[in-house]
């Protein structure tokens, strides 16, 4: 009996370390398995992180970009502005020098309209008409071959007096 007690402990012995062999071998491919899976996990977060860091530089330049153009557009504002206040400025400029030339104009009016009201001796009007003279004209150059009759159409015409009255 001792023959088949020893074979049949080592038997026993043989099957726990079997056992133990393929639980600790288990235990092993669970954690071989569990590394792989957080290995996945990591590689996959880091291609998100990745992702995700990029698409931030992006939106930084882009923010740049923006704040630049608003910065630009601040610029242009602000020239706008002294452009408008320049034109204000020139409008209100011209409105007075307008008014200046409006009222000179209806003193004008007036100082005429007073001349005219008076009269001259000999019924002339207080304003007369400047009388203008016909410009002589150039006379040809003929030498010798000139005739009476050519000469006359080069005389100046007579002065005609706008001014006096007839």
């Amino acid at each position: 009996m001792n023959d088949q007690s020893g074979i049949s402990a080592l038997g026993i012995v043989l099957a726990v370390v079997v056992v133990a062999a393929a639980a600790g071998g288990f235990y092993a491919w669970q954690e071989h398995r569990q590394v792989m899976q957080l290995h996945r996990e990591l590689v996959e977060t880091k291609g998100a992180l990745d992702t995700a860091s990029a698409q931030a530089r992006a939106a930084q330049d882009e923010a740049a970009a923006a704040r630049k153009e608003l910065d630009e557009q601040k610029t242009m504002l602000g020239q706008l502005k002294v452009d408008r206040d320049a034109a204000v400025a020139f409008l209100e400029s011209e409105k007075a020098h307008s008014a200046r030339l409006q009222a000179e104009l209806t003193s004008a009016r007036e100082q005429l309209a007073v001349l005219r009201s008076r009269s001259l001796p000999y019924g002339q009007p207080a304003v007369s008409r400047p009388t203008l003279a016909p410009q002589p004209m150039p006379l040809p150059v003929m030498g010798n071959r000139g005739s009476a009759r050519s000469a006359a159409r080069a005389a100046p015409a007579p002065a005609i007096d706008a001014g006096q009255p007839k």
